[in-house]
């Protein structure tokens, strides 16, 4: 699990060993440095996981929730074109009864 930064690893390690006196100490605080840094780049890349995958839930909720909007919309337009088709149906309807009276009158 090394491979997500290993020059800088390496880097920093190398540094502490040549920028002191050399040592079993500094050999020792040069490891332990580097494995912090490990542990340290470990748990970033495990955030960064994380993160990802709470992005791709929300990309996921969001397509989710236009599908269903979009086919709400949908029924909303089909419903009220149908109410419409009633309406128009009732007004010549209406209109149809109204000239019937009206001949029924001339003929009285």
């Amino acid at each position: 699990m090394l491979s997500i930064f290993p020059r800088a690893l390496i880097s920093s390690a190398l540094l502490m060993l040549l920028s002191s006196p050399a040592g079993a100490y500094d050999k020792q605080s040069a490891m332990d440095a580097a494995k912090e840094e490990a542990t340290s780049a470990r748990v970033e890349k495990q955030q960064m996981k994380g993160q990802a995958a709470v992005l791709k839930e929300q990309v996921r909720s969001a397509q989710a929730n236009a599908k269903h909007y979009a086919e709400r919309l949908q029924n909303i337009e089909r419903d009220l074109f149908s109410t419409m088709l009633n309406q128009i149906f009732k007004l010549l309807m209406l209109q149809e009864v109204e000239l019937l009276m009206k001949k029924h009158l001339f003929m009285l």
